[in-house]
């Protein structure tokens, strides 16, 4: 994991960076917020001590546009300033009191299910992609079918198009779809 944390210039930053510090994790203290810089970590530490103007609004920012997690660490249980941030999966609220317990577990934990999300989300593309080029071939057999070819035939066809232009049958049923083929240079 790589971690950046906002440095405060207060005690609170090396004690952060020594309870994430072991072998698999790499941590940095990053002097100013720079939104460009941040595409190199996986989790993002502020705490309360930091002195950032909107601080809030630059946390959300971050949890919502990016896969970086957001961690908070705040000397108290109030999270009415961060109220916002409360229900985004990519946010993680921790006091500062429970810090040495619960901090890298937390982050550990939640960067697996990000993690997990992230695969699903991938999953689900490729899926999506499968099950849109499967209906885009069975309109272009339909297709096919309507000018007068056969269930069996329509498929031949669409295959030895792909095969011959060296395309997805997805591609090629778009093609036909929008008559950019010939069909008689390939029955």
């Amino acid at each position: 994991m790589r971690v950046a944390i906002i440095k405060s210039g207060t005690f609170i930053d090396n004690k952060v960076k020594s309870i994430l510090e072991d072998g698999n994790n790499v941590v940095s203290i990053v002097n100013n917020y720079i939104p460009q810089s941040l595409i190199y970590f996986n989790v993002v530490i502020f705490t309360y001590k930091n002195s950032i103007a909107n601080k809030s609004v630059i946390m959300s920012d971050i949890a919502n546009r990016s896969d970086i997690l957001v961690v908070y660490i705040n000397n108290s249980s109030s999270i009415s300033h961060v109220h916002n941030l409360y229900n985004n999966i990519r946010f993680l609220f921790i006091e500062e009191i429970k810090m040495d317990i619960m901090l890298y577990s937390m982050i550990f934990e939640v960067s697996k299910r990000l993690f997990k999300i992230k695969e699903l989300e991938r999953e689900v593309s490729s899926l999506t992609l499968k099950r849109n080029n499967e209906v885009l071939v069975l309109k272009a057999k339909i297709l096919l079918m309507d000018k007068g070819f056969s269930e069996a035939d329509s498929h031949q066809i669409i295959q030895r198009i792909s095969m011959k232009k060296r395309i997805n049958k997805g591609d090629t049923a778009n093609l036909i779809i929008k008559n950019v083929i010939d069909i008689n240079n390939y029955t």
